[in-house]
């Protein structure tokens, strides 16, 4: 069996030339995703993690922007952001051990001095998952 995840999250003020930082990824098998960005003040640290097993939740700090999850042993995805500072730590904590994958990056602020956190766009599926 295959399965596809995807999500989309807009942000304001994001630099249209320099748009991004330096990305970051992580891989385990555990029950802890996390991964350390480089970033400054004025940035937005955004992540997506994919795993295998269990329900997660976003850790201290972030807010979770999507997240398509069902429990089972079935690969799961979800996405947040923090604002950014000197490294910010960007962790989600699963139900159960298993394989995941997390990935983040910093995005840059335009012409304003930050990058707005407020999504102009969240969709909601039918079945009430974010």
């Amino acid at each position: 069996m295959e399965e596809f995840n995807a999500g989309c999250v807009l942000y304001n003020n994001v630099h249209q030339t320099a748009s991004v930082g330096t990305p970051v990824t992580a891989t385990g098998d555990s029950s802890a995703p996390s991964v350390n960005v480089s970033s400054a003040s004025g940035e937005v640290v955004v992540d997506c993690v994919t795993w295998y097993n269990g329900t997660a939740t976003v850790g201290a700090g972030q807010t979770e922007r999507w997240k398509q999850q069902d429990g089972t042993a079935i690969q799961d995805a979800a996405a947040s952001d923090e604002a950014g500072a000197g490294t910010v730590t960007l962790s989600w904590t699963k139900s159960a051990s298993g394989v995941w994958l997390i990935a983040a990056v910093p995005l840059k602020p335009g012409s304003a001095t930050s990058v707005s956190t407020t999504p102009t766009f969240e969709w909601t599926n039918p079945t009430g998952e974010t």
